[in-house]
């Protein structure tokens, strides 16, 4: 599971037009990626010289809900505190819980989006900063004319970095990133090895399988991310 916070950048430079144009871009993405309580929650955060209560959607996995939400945000038309944004983000992050999961289990991700320099970035570089020591994968994606020292500066690595010429094509470079967060995750193959022995019994026998039954859902099964197994003994294994 993971939880994806993106932080986007509302100033004036953007522009109502495109501003507009990147909610459709954000819908798009939601659409990408496999929402669920049990995989992907998604929120957003928009920033410009602040970050107005009206411009933070809370993480969740309700698809109706977050397109809703989204086609509603304001358009701040200010400046460019790009560390506010990731601070709130981070904030969103690490206030989440999930009901029967274990938090270090989460994926903590935030996808910042910005068409310019912001305009504080020591602070900008701090605040990324803090999210990566947090645990969060922090990926830039830079619309335009941007400074391409700044976006590494905010992504955890060169290859967590995206451009795009423009908030036309910014969802080829949101569509890489929906991809690639499928591929983040490490491969497992998991065996569970269960005692049949007959002290065990027929119902704590029951219960160990109808638990590990229930498990199966927190699995992302599939040939190239999660295989599971399971294996049964007791004086031998048949």
């Amino acid at each position: 599971p993971r939880d994806i916070v993106l932080v986007v950048d509302g100033s004036q430079s953007i522009g109502t037009a495109s501003f507009d144009l990147l909610k459709t871009k954000l819908i798009d993405f939601t659409k990408q990626v496999p929402m669920g309580p049990l995989e992907t929650n998604v929120g957003v955060v928009v920033y410009s010289s602040s970050v107005q209560p009206s411009g933070i959607i809370p993480l969740t996995s309700d698809q109706a809900a977050i397109e809703a939400a989204i086609n509603a945000l304001p358009y701040p038309e200010a400046g460019t505190n790009t560390h506010l944004g990731m601070i709130e983000g981070n904030n969103l992050l690490s206030a989440s819980t999930r009901s029967g999961v274990d938090k270090v289990m989460v994926d903590k991700i935030m996808i910042v989006i910005t068409d310019g320099v912001s305009d504080f970035p020591d602070a900008t570089k701090i605040a990324a900063q803090n999210a990566k020591n947090d645990g969060v994968t922090v990926y830039a994606v830079g619309v335009g004319g941007v400074d391409p020292t700044e976006l590494n500066e905010i992504a955890s690595g060169p290859t967590y970095v995206q451009t795009a010429s423009d908030f036309n094509t910014l969802a080829q470079s949101l569509l890489l990133f929906s991809r690639s967060l499928c591929d983040c995750v490490n491969p497992l193959d998991v065996v569970f090895v269960v005692d049949g022995s007959g002290s065990v019994g027929p119902t704590n026998f029951d219960t160990m399988v109808n638990r590990i039954a229930d498990a199966m859902p927190r699995f992302d099964l599939d040939p190239a991310v999660v295989n599971v197994g399971l294996i049964v003994f007791d004086s031998d294994i048949r």
